[in-house]
């Protein structure tokens, strides 16, 4: 009797959402005070580096930067070697979109850097209708809009996040971008990613 009252319970609670939670799995969405920048630099891909005012600070608070060390991208014809992605989550929303439209198609050290709003998935404790008790889990505790979901399928295929932007004309197709590096015999400077406007 009381598995049959569990079931009555667990489908009253889905039925509630709406929604089939076990069906989004495998649903990715976008967060819009998240950054993911790619093409970075190994020699600049240091969390206390690029959270400087100087780089990714420039353009509000940063609540976290994590950068990916476990996907390398070796580059062995280019020098000063690979490139890596980091995560940077901002506290506001405005700001994020601040760093993407200047750093998308930006030069950093001789790499043209991609960056987007990046994509998170549904926590498991909400799939299962589980209240969460970590307070730094970084998933998703509900459902996101319609317009920022993408399955695996469609961020495979591109339409994901980057040309969810585009569409919306919050991303240049192209951008005329340049950073610039200066060294002399005792101190390196390098400037932030920023972008030319054309127009």
């Amino acid at each position: 009797m009381q598995l049959e009252e569990k079931a009555k319970e667990k489908a009253k609670k889905q039925n509630q959402s709406g929604v089939n939670k076990k069906a989004l799995t495998n649903v990715r969405v976008v967060q819009r005070n998240l950054v993911y920048v790619t093409n970075l630099p190994l020699s600049q891909a240091k969390e206390d580096l690029l959270k400087r005012h100087e780089y990714f600070g420039q353009y509000g608070k940063i609540n976290k930067l994590v950068v990916n060390r476990s996907n390398i991208h070796l580059h062995s014809s280019v020098p000063g070697g690979g490139t890596t992605s980091a995560y940077i989550t901002y506290a506001r929303e405005d700001d994020a979109l601040a760093c993407i439209q200047a750093s998308d198609g930006a030069t950093l050290d001789g790499r043209v850097l991609r960056a987007s709003f990046g994509t998170t998935k549904y926590c498991s404790f909400f799939l299962r209708n589980i209240q969460c008790t970590n307070p730094d889990c970084m998933y998703l505790h509900k459902l996101g809009t319609e317009k920022d979901t993408f399955s695996k399928e469609d961020m495979a295929m591109q339409s994901g996040p980057r040309r969810h932007l585009q569409d919306q004309q919050l991303l240049p197709k192209t951008a005329n971008t340049t950073a610039t590096t200066t060294t002399t015999a005792t101190t390196t400077t390098t400037s932030a990613p920023t972008v030319k406007w054309n127009g």
